[in-house]
């Protein structure tokens, strides 16, 4: 097997699913429940993660994984209904208002842009979006073999598109391998 290309995750990713987590009433056993499935080199970046550092994409891949067995209980619904609350609380509200001025058209087309400041190293995104829909493609990411990544870039794509204002839109994945997933969104 080759080595995965170098990816990293902003540490704000981190900071807000703990703030996601002690918001929604989920304990220190559910933290330390979390924590238990972690390798032991990635605990500190989930239990006292910082904003603005870069780390891993393993802890990130590890925290999801984690997240989908204790938190969401192994159902993928509720997994992705975690992921979109998580990515809606991340939204500050400054920009949740200017988002909310635009069309879920006009947002997702600043996917790339989005996917640059919370990541760096492996992957692009192109988007091709109108008013009945878009469809975002993310390739040279080596992760989407993961269906926790699958499920966690549904979630964030219907959270960009409710914080506009708008019903849930349908989302599809339409296809994806090891380094690449295509995503298609209908909106309500």
């Amino acid at each position: 097997m080759t080595e995965l290309s170098r990816s990293e995750v902003r540490g704000i990713w981190f900071v807000t699913a703990r703030r996601y987590m002690q918001e929604h009433g989920f304990g220190d056993e559910w933290f330390e429940a979390l924590a238990a499935r972690l390798d032991q080199r990635y605990k500190g970046v989930f239990l006292a993660p910082d904003s603005a550092e870069w780390y891993p994409e393993r802890a990130l891949q590890q925290a999801l994984g984690a997240m989908h067995a204790v938190m969401a209980e192994g159902r993928d619904d509720a997994f992705v209904d975690v992921m979109e609350e998580c990515t809606i609380l991340g939204i500050n509200q400054f920009f949740r208002l200017l988002m909310r001025l635009g069309s879920p058209a006009l947002v997702l087309r600043k996917a790339p842009a989005m996917w640059n400041h919370i990541r760096r190293g492996a992957g692009s995104v192109a988007v091709e979006a109108n008013d009945a829909g878009a469809e975002l493609r993310f390739t040279e990411f080596p992760y989407f073999r993961d269906p926790n990544y699958r499920l966690l870039t549904v979630g964030v794509t219907r959270a960009l598109v409710t914080v506009c204002g708008r019903p849930r839109p349908q989302i599809a994945v339409t296809s994806f391998d090891w380094d690449r997933l295509t995503v298609k969104v209908t909106f309500a």
